[in-house]
């Protein structure tokens, strides 16, 4: 049993590691399904763009091992690859406890709890890089539901419903608006995922913190994919 729990912690290790390359590679237009001598190198410092050692790049790992600086420039390395990692290092343990297996479900939840963790960071790169992430989400949810409930008219009635809220939002907004409201797409992605008692909830929330000004858009992004995949896991173990 504490194997396991071991295992799903060196799956999330490895998950994350790999979240961090994406981070790091999809903003810079490097392709994230490995190495490409003509567009890339071995792992480097993006600084000083010395090789690194093994023990240099090891995931979550790295960072103790470098005490947070390049070991040659002593640039402070950026904290936000090691918060991913560990993020989706403890969700892995977590969603480990809650399924009490590795079965399909465990891995939708985790690579869409991941994906989730991600486009949080990847919103303030590049937008269109963060729909990327939320897109696959979307597709892990259509197929997470369908599983669940034998049926693909339970996440498609949900997403229709949503998709009409949006585009009637939408609609009475100007473009600008629209791209300064992001967290409008969690709308859509919400619709694939929650039934709609659940989705009208998140949609409330959604829409209150819109309304308050004194938050700031990047706090409501974080607490908006936090609920969401909340309400995700409350329905499935309610």
């Amino acid at each position: 049993m504490i194997l396991n729990y071991i295992f799903a912690l060196i799956i999330g290790v490895l998950l994350g590691n790999f979240a961090s390359t994406v981070l790091f590679r999809l903003p810079r237009k490097i392709p994230i399904h490995g190495y490409n001598p003509k567009l890339g190198k071995v792992p480097h410092c993006s600084t000083c763009g010395h090789t690194l050692k093994f023990y240099e790049y090891l995931p979550v790992l790295s960072w103790v091992s470098t005490r947070g600086r390049c070991n040659y420039c002593d640039v402070k390395i950026n904290f936000e690859y090691t918060i991913l990692e560990v993020s989706i290092s403890i969700l892995a343990f977590i969603l480990y406890f809650l399924t009490s297996g590795f079965s399909e479900k465990y891995i939708l939840l985790l690579f869409s709890g991941a994906g989730l963790i991600l486009s949080y960071f990847l919103i303030d790169k590049v937008k269109t890089d963060a729909d990327k992430t939320l897109f696959m989400v979307g597709i892990l949810g259509s197929i997470f539901r369908t599983l669940n409930e034998a049926t693909i008219f339970g996440w498609l009635t949900s997403f229709l419903f949503a998709y009409f809220i949006y585009a009637f939002i939408t609609s009475k907004l100007d473009g600008k608006k629209v791209a300064e409201y992001y967290s409008l797409r969690f709308i859509l992605l919400s619709g694939v995922w929650l039934n709609i008692p659940y989705l009208l909830a998140y949609l409330l929330v959604l829409f209150l913190l819109n309304v308050i000004k004194e938050i700031s858009q990047r706090k409501k992004d974080i607490f908006l994919i936090a609920l969401l995949y909340i309400f995700i896991i409350v329905v499935e173990y309610k």
